[in-house]
C-alpha cells in the first residue's frame, strides 16, 4: 500500500531565526499526518471506539539531514511500520521535489483504554490494527530507543514551567510538541541560534495537566564535533513526565 502523503510550501510561521523549518513544526505536521494516515487505513481513534481506546505517542526521533527553509516546496510522507514488541511504529519523511530526504523520523505508539487509563496489548488489538507494515521502507533503521542520562552527567534544575492554556490540547494535558518547545527554550543561544539541530529524541512517560508545574532539568556534554543536551521534565512529586535528547553540530 502507498504511503500517506501531502505536498506544501513551508510557511514563514513554521520557520526559525535562520528561516529553517522548526523541529516543533515538523512534530505538529507529524501529529496531524499520523492521525490522517491511521484514519485512511481504518485504524484511527474513531475506529478504536469499540475498545474505548486511543493512540498514545510513546517515543519519537527526528534526524535533520538537510533542513528545509521557508517557502521550500516539500512532500511529507508517513506510513504504518507495523508492530514491534508492544509498540506500533510509524515513520515519517520530508522530501524535496527530487525525492531527496530532508528530514527522517520514526515514532512508537501504544493503545490506551480511556476509562481505566491502561495500555492494551496482544490479541484484543489484532482485529483492529495490522501487525504487518504498510510499507517496507524504514525512515530510521531502528525504533527510537529509551533515553537514559549518561553516567556522571550532572542535571541542573533549569526552571519550572506551569502548564498553561496554550500548552494543552483537547485532552486538557500538554500536547507532545510542547515538551520539545520547552526543551529548546532552555538551551543557551550559542546552540539554538548559532548551531544546527541535527537530531532529536524524546520519550513521553506521563501526562502533564493544565495548571501543573513541571520542573525542568538540563544536562549538557560537549564532544569534538557536536554537543548533546538532555532535558528532563518532572512532576511536582518527582515522576518523570518526559526526557529529551538534542544533538547540535
Amino acid at each position: 500500500m502507498e504511503k500517506y502523503t501531502f505536498n506544501f510550501e513551508v510557511p514563514s510561521y513554521m520557520s526559525d531565526i535562520k528561516y529553517r523549518l522548526r523541529a516543533v513544526s515538523f512534530m505538529e505536521l507529524a501529529q496531524d499526518a499520523a492521525g490522517k494516515g491511521a484514519d485512511s487505513m481504518h485504524f484511527g481513534d474513531s475506529d478504536l471506539k469499540p475498545l474505548n481506546a486511543v493512540w498514545v505517542l510513546a517515543r519519537m526521533q527526528l534526524r535533520f539531514i538537510d533542513t528545509p527553509h521557508r517557502y521550500d516546496n516539500v512532500e511529507f510522507q508517513t506510513w504504518h511500520r507495523g508492530l514491534q514488541g508492544a509498540q506500533y511504529l510509524r515513520d515519517y519523511q520530508m522530501v524535496d521535489n527530487g525525492g531527496k530526504v530532508l528530514v527522517a523520523s520514526t515514532s512508537s505508539w501504544l493503545i490506551m483504554e480511556k476509562t481505566q487509563r491502561k495500555m492494551l496489548f496482544g490479541q484484543i488489538l489484532q482485529d483492529y490494527i495490522p501487525s504487518e507494515p504498510q510499507c517496507d521502507e524504514k525512515s530510521i533503521e531502528k525504533a527510537c530507543p529509551k533515553i537514559t542520562i549518561p553516567a556522571g552527567l550532572e542535571m541542573q534544575h533549569a526552571g519550572t514551567h506551569p502548564v498553561c492554556y496554550s500548552d494543552v490540547d483537547y485532552n486538557i494535558h500538554a500536547n507532545n510538541t510542547k515538551y520539545v518547545q520547552w526543551a529548546l527554550d532552555l538551551l543557551p543561544q550559542e546552540y539554538t541560534v548559532n548551531g544546527d539541530l541535527k537530531e532529536l529524541l524524546i520519550n513521553f512517560n506521563r501526562e502533564a495537566h493544565l495548571g501543573e508545574n513541571v520542573k525542568l532539568f538540563l544536562g549538557t556534554r560537549t564532544m569534538e564535533e557536536h554537543s548533546e543536551h538532555f532535558v528532563e521534565g518532572l512532576s511536582e512529586d518527582g515522576q518523570q513526565i518526559f526526557i529529551c535528547k538534542l544533538i547540535f553540530s
